[in-house]
């Protein structure tokens, strides 16, 4: 499974959550973070980035 799809499985799951729980947090902390990591160290794409921090954003200001 590529970087990218481990992020948006993860990314998933925050669909479901509070946005006020501990898991939200901790799980959109880990796909921000993991986003950041994958892009620095070339594991996804400048195109993979830029969708998957799209729908962080989204997610984060709650249009889903």
């Amino acid at each position: 499974m590529t970087q990218f799809n481990k992020i948006k499985k993860q990314m998933s799951h925050l669909y479901r959550l509070d946005r006020d729980s501990v898991q939200f947090t901790a799980i959109s902390s880990w796909c921000s973070d993991r986003i950041t990591w994958a892009y620095k160290f070339k594991k996804i794409t400048y195109e993979e980035m830029s969708e998957l921090t799209t729908a962080m954003v989204n997610i984060l200001e709650g249009r889903y």
